[in-house]
């Protein structure tokens, strides 16, 4: 077991409490950021769901597999956030 790879999920899965938070504040009063905060929390478990896998050492496969998981929903995260900020205008 590798300790920085288990400390790194354990700050991953930490820092995905605050947009768990926010999404349950925002629920009510502005729901289309309620699903852009929780669409970020759960890149940031998945992603913390690698690092674990990655400290506990699984196959190779698998732990590529959940990383590839995480990208795609940072990238989803992104493509939703653009619109919401304004795009492409300066």
């Amino acid at each position: 077991m590798n300790v920085w790879t288990l400390l790194s999920a354990v700050a991953v899965l930490a820092a995905s409490v605050p947009p768990l938070y926010f999404a349950a504040r925002l629920k009510r009063s502005k729901p289309s950021f309620t699903a852009l905060v929780l669409l970020l929390a759960a890149s940031l478990l998945v992603h913390g769901v690698f690092h674990l896998l990655d400290a506990f050492s699984f196959p190779v496969d698998a732990v590529h597999g959940v990383e590839a998981v995480s990208a795609v929903l940072i990238l989803v995260f992104a493509v939703v956030y653009w619109p919401l900020r304004g795009g492409t205008e300066r």
